[in-house]
Protein backbone atom coordinates (compact mmCIF):
# COMPACT_ATOMS: atom_id res chain seq x y z
CA UNK A 1 0.00 0.00 0.00
CA UNK A 2 2.73 2.57 -1.57
CA UNK A 3 0.25 5.94 -0.77
CA UNK A 4 -0.27 5.71 3.18
CA UNK A 5 2.01 7.32 5.13
CA UNK A 6 4.34 6.08 7.45
CA UNK A 7 6.10 8.05 10.59
CA UNK A 8 9.82 8.22 11.19
CA UNK A 9 11.55 10.19 14.12
CA UNK A 10 12.85 13.45 12.47
CA UNK A 11 16.56 14.83 13.53
CA UNK A 12 14.38 17.35 15.71
CA UNK A 13 13.17 14.33 17.93
CA UNK A 14 9.57 14.93 16.78
CA UNK A 15 8.31 12.93 13.77
CA UNK A 16 7.31 13.56 10.51
CA UNK A 17 4.79 11.31 8.16
CA UNK A 18 6.36 10.08 4.87
CA UNK A 19 5.54 8.62 2.04
CA UNK A 20 6.48 4.50 2.97
CA UNK A 21 8.24 3.92 -1.03
CA UNK A 22 10.00 6.68 -0.42
CA UNK A 23 11.23 5.32 3.14
CA UNK A 24 14.38 3.23 2.39
CA UNK A 25 16.51 6.81 0.90
CA UNK A 26 15.45 8.20 4.40
CA UNK A 27 18.75 7.86 7.23
CA UNK A 28 18.47 4.88 9.52
CA UNK A 29 20.56 7.23 11.81
CA UNK A 30 20.98 11.20 12.51
CA UNK A 31 23.65 11.94 14.05
CA UNK A 32 25.12 15.20 16.72
CA UNK A 33 27.98 16.95 14.68
CA UNK A 34 30.34 15.61 17.58
CA UNK A 35 29.11 11.81 17.38
CA UNK A 36 29.33 12.50 13.35
CA UNK A 37 32.90 13.46 13.75
CA UNK A 38 33.97 10.81 16.36
CA UNK A 39 32.11 8.42 13.75
CA UNK A 40 33.75 9.51 10.86
CA UNK A 41 37.58 9.75 12.24
CA UNK A 42 36.81 5.93 13.43
CA UNK A 43 35.93 5.04 10.06
CA UNK A 44 39.51 6.73 8.76
CA UNK A 45 41.19 4.83 11.02
CA UNK A 46 39.46 1.97 10.42
CA UNK A 47 39.74 2.17 6.63
CA UNK A 48 43.51 3.54 6.85
CA UNK A 49 44.72 0.38 8.76
CA UNK A 50 43.97 -1.96 5.99
CA UNK A 51 47.55 -0.36 5.00
CA UNK A 52 49.53 -2.24 6.90
CA UNK A 53 47.72 -5.48 6.55
CA UNK A 54 47.82 -5.37 2.92
CA UNK A 55 51.82 -4.70 2.84
CA UNK A 56 51.85 -7.43 5.64
CA UNK A 57 50.18 -9.50 2.90
CA UNK A 58 52.57 -8.57 0.34
CA UNK A 59 55.64 -9.35 2.30
CA UNK A 60 54.21 -13.19 2.83
CA UNK A 61 53.74 -13.14 -0.92
CA UNK A 62 57.61 -11.88 -1.54
CA UNK A 63 57.98 -14.50 0.17
CA UNK A 64 56.23 -17.11 -1.34
CA UNK A 65 53.08 -18.21 1.50
CA UNK A 66 55.73 -20.46 2.80
CA UNK A 67 57.09 -20.81 6.38
CA UNK A 68 58.56 -19.46 8.41
CA UNK A 69 56.48 -16.32 7.94
CA UNK A 70 58.27 -13.18 7.86
CA UNK A 71 58.90 -11.32 11.34
CA UNK A 72 57.90 -7.94 9.49
CA UNK A 73 54.51 -9.68 7.66
CA UNK A 74 53.64 -10.28 11.98
CA UNK A 75 54.56 -7.00 13.01
CA UNK A 76 52.46 -5.06 10.59
CA UNK A 77 49.31 -7.41 10.93
CA UNK A 78 49.56 -6.58 14.45
CA UNK A 79 50.20 -2.65 13.52
CA UNK A 80 46.71 -3.17 11.67
CA UNK A 81 44.67 -4.49 14.15
CA UNK A 82 45.86 -2.76 17.16
CA UNK A 83 45.25 0.78 15.30
CA UNK A 84 41.70 -1.13 13.44
CA UNK A 85 40.21 -3.02 15.89
CA UNK A 86 39.45 -0.14 18.60
CA UNK A 87 38.41 1.68 15.54
CA UNK A 88 35.65 -0.24 14.40
CA UNK A 89 34.42 -0.67 18.19
CA UNK A 90 34.43 3.33 18.56
CA UNK A 91 32.64 4.18 15.19
CA UNK A 92 29.98 1.08 15.92
CA UNK A 93 29.47 2.89 20.17
CA UNK A 94 28.99 6.41 17.98
CA UNK A 95 26.19 5.25 15.71
CA UNK A 96 24.49 3.00 18.10
CA UNK A 97 24.73 6.10 21.05
CA UNK A 98 21.66 7.87 18.56
CA UNK A 99 20.34 5.45 16.24
CA UNK A 100 16.74 5.24 15.38
CA UNK A 101 14.08 3.22 17.86
CA UNK A 102 13.69 0.29 14.92
CA UNK A 103 17.36 -0.20 14.49
CA UNK A 104 17.83 -0.02 18.27
CA UNK A 105 18.37 -3.73 19.55
CA UNK A 106 21.05 -4.75 15.96
CA UNK A 107 23.21 -1.26 16.64
CA UNK A 108 23.51 -2.55 20.27
CA UNK A 109 23.90 -5.40 19.45
CA UNK A 110 26.37 -4.36 17.02
CA UNK A 111 29.01 -2.42 19.38
CA UNK A 112 28.58 -5.63 21.94
CA UNK A 113 30.05 -8.38 18.97
CA UNK A 114 32.29 -5.46 18.45
CA UNK A 115 33.65 -5.39 21.56
CA UNK A 116 33.99 -9.22 21.64
CA UNK A 117 35.45 -9.18 18.92
CA UNK A 118 38.00 -6.45 19.86
CA UNK A 119 39.11 -7.72 22.94
CA UNK A 120 40.87 -11.03 21.78
CA UNK A 121 42.13 -9.50 18.67
CA UNK A 122 43.99 -6.75 20.29
CA UNK A 123 45.20 -9.38 23.06
CA UNK A 124 46.57 -12.32 20.95
CA UNK A 125 48.68 -8.97 18.85
CA UNK A 126 49.88 -7.95 22.06
CA UNK A 127 50.71 -11.65 22.73
CA UNK A 128 52.27 -12.01 19.67
CA UNK A 129 54.41 -8.74 20.01
CA UNK A 130 55.81 -11.14 23.26
CA UNK A 131 56.41 -13.82 20.68
CA UNK A 132 58.29 -11.52 18.61
CA UNK A 133 60.47 -10.11 21.26
CA UNK A 134 61.19 -12.98 22.98
CA UNK A 135 61.25 -16.12 20.62
CA UNK A 136 61.31 -18.78 24.24
CA UNK A 137 59.93 -22.16 23.99
CA UNK A 138 56.99 -21.14 26.62
CA UNK A 139 55.84 -18.96 24.49
CA UNK A 140 54.72 -21.06 21.33
CA UNK A 141 50.75 -21.27 22.89
CA UNK A 142 50.89 -17.37 22.10
CA UNK A 143 52.03 -17.64 18.33
CA UNK A 144 49.49 -16.70 16.16
CA UNK A 145 51.19 -18.05 13.16
CA UNK A 146 51.39 -21.57 14.72
CA UNK A 147 48.27 -24.05 13.28
CA UNK A 148 47.35 -25.64 16.32
CA UNK A 149 47.56 -23.04 19.50
CA UNK A 150 45.43 -21.49 21.45
CA UNK A 151 46.14 -18.09 20.38
CA UNK A 152 45.62 -18.85 16.55
CA UNK A 153 41.95 -20.43 17.64
CA UNK A 154 41.34 -17.61 19.91
CA UNK A 155 42.14 -15.45 17.04
CA UNK A 156 39.85 -16.82 14.68
CA UNK A 157 36.97 -17.56 16.70
CA UNK A 158 37.00 -13.13 17.03
CA UNK A 159 37.67 -12.53 13.19
CA UNK A 160 35.47 -15.31 12.40
CA UNK A 161 31.56 -15.28 13.98
CA UNK A 162 32.52 -12.85 16.53
CA UNK A 163 33.45 -10.12 13.64
CA UNK A 164 30.93 -11.43 11.12
CA UNK A 165 28.31 -11.00 13.53
CA UNK A 166 29.33 -7.50 14.53
CA UNK A 167 29.17 -6.49 10.47
CA UNK A 168 25.85 -8.12 10.52
CA UNK A 169 24.33 -6.36 13.36
CA UNK A 170 25.97 -2.67 11.70
CA UNK A 171 24.66 -3.48 8.39
CA UNK A 172 20.74 -2.28 9.53
CA UNK A 173 22.36 0.79 10.99
CA UNK A 174 22.34 2.38 6.90
CA UNK A 175 19.57 2.63 4.83
CA UNK A 176 18.70 0.50 1.75
CA UNK A 177 18.64 3.54 -0.72
CA UNK A 178 21.41 5.34 -2.42
CA UNK A 179 25.06 5.14 -1.64
CA UNK A 180 24.02 3.80 2.22
CA UNK A 181 22.78 0.89 0.45
CA UNK A 182 26.34 -0.26 -0.76
CA UNK A 183 27.52 0.55 2.25
CA UNK A 184 24.53 -2.15 3.94
CA UNK A 185 25.51 -4.97 1.41
CA UNK A 186 29.21 -4.76 1.80
CA UNK A 187 29.14 -5.19 5.73
CA UNK A 188 26.63 -7.61 5.46
CA UNK A 189 28.24 -9.97 3.09
CA UNK A 190 31.45 -9.22 4.61
CA UNK A 191 29.91 -10.20 7.69
CA UNK A 192 28.67 -13.73 5.97
CA UNK A 193 31.84 -14.81 4.40
CA UNK A 194 33.31 -13.67 8.09
CA UNK A 195 30.99 -16.18 10.08
CA UNK A 196 31.38 -19.17 7.20
CA UNK A 197 35.06 -18.71 6.89
CA UNK A 198 35.42 -18.80 10.82
CA UNK A 199 33.29 -21.65 11.52
CA UNK A 200 34.93 -23.66 8.59
CA UNK A 201 38.37 -22.82 9.62
CA UNK A 202 37.78 -23.68 13.65
CA UNK A 203 36.40 -26.78 12.02
CA UNK A 204 39.29 -27.44 10.96
CA UNK A 205 41.62 -27.10 14.12
CA UNK A 206 38.70 -29.25 16.19
CA UNK A 207 38.83 -32.24 13.74
CA UNK A 208 42.77 -31.11 12.98
CA UNK A 209 42.28 -31.03 9.05
CA UNK A 210 44.78 -28.71 7.97
CA UNK A 211 43.08 -28.73 4.24
CA UNK A 212 39.35 -27.01 5.97
CA UNK A 213 41.92 -24.47 8.26
CA UNK A 214 43.33 -23.43 4.90
CA UNK A 215 39.99 -23.01 3.06
CA UNK A 216 38.47 -21.04 5.97
CA UNK A 217 41.02 -18.67 5.80
CA UNK A 218 40.24 -18.03 2.04
CA UNK A 219 36.35 -17.65 2.61
CA UNK A 220 37.43 -15.04 5.06
CA UNK A 221 39.89 -13.25 3.44
CA UNK A 222 37.62 -10.97 1.12
CA UNK A 223 35.77 -9.91 3.97
CA UNK A 224 38.90 -8.91 5.84
CA UNK A 225 40.41 -7.16 2.65
CA UNK A 226 38.45 -5.85 0.36
CA UNK A 227 34.79 -5.55 1.59
CA UNK A 228 35.38 -4.51 5.05
CA UNK A 229 37.84 -1.87 4.05
CA UNK A 230 35.52 -0.67 1.40
CA UNK A 231 32.89 -0.60 3.99
CA UNK A 232 34.82 1.34 5.96
CA UNK A 233 35.45 3.87 2.97
CA UNK A 234 31.93 4.38 2.24
CA UNK A 235 31.05 4.77 6.01
CA UNK A 236 33.69 7.54 6.04
CA UNK A 237 32.07 9.49 2.86
CA UNK A 238 28.49 8.98 4.42
CA UNK A 239 29.73 10.84 7.69
CA UNK A 240 31.74 13.44 5.42
CA UNK A 241 28.93 15.88 5.81
CA UNK A 242 26.15 16.40 8.30
CA UNK A 243 25.93 12.64 9.69
CA UNK A 244 23.18 11.17 7.76
CA UNK A 245 23.66 7.85 6.62
CA UNK A 246 21.94 8.24 3.33
CA UNK A 247 22.68 9.83 0.28
CA UNK A 248 19.04 9.29 -0.65
CA UNK A 249 16.93 12.67 -1.36
CA UNK A 250 14.88 13.31 2.07
CA UNK A 251 11.24 12.13 1.85
CA UNK A 252 8.31 14.88 1.53
CA UNK A 253 5.88 15.54 3.58
CA UNK A 254 2.31 14.10 2.89
CA UNK A 255 -0.25 16.84 2.03
CA UNK A 256 -2.76 17.49 4.29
Amino acid sequence: MPNLPSVFKSPKGGTEPVVAEQAGHLPVIDLSTRARQVAFWAAVTATASNGPYVAALARYLAAGFSPPIPRMTRLLASVSVLTGAPALVVQEASLASQSQPEIKVPARLSTVFMLIFAGPAVSTRILQLIVLGGGRADTSQLDLYEEDTLASSVEMAAWGPCLGLALLFASRSFAKGGLAGWARRLFALAGILAIVGGSITLLGKLLSVSSLQTLGRFVCLPSWVILLPAAEAVTAWLLRGRGRLSEGPRARPVSR
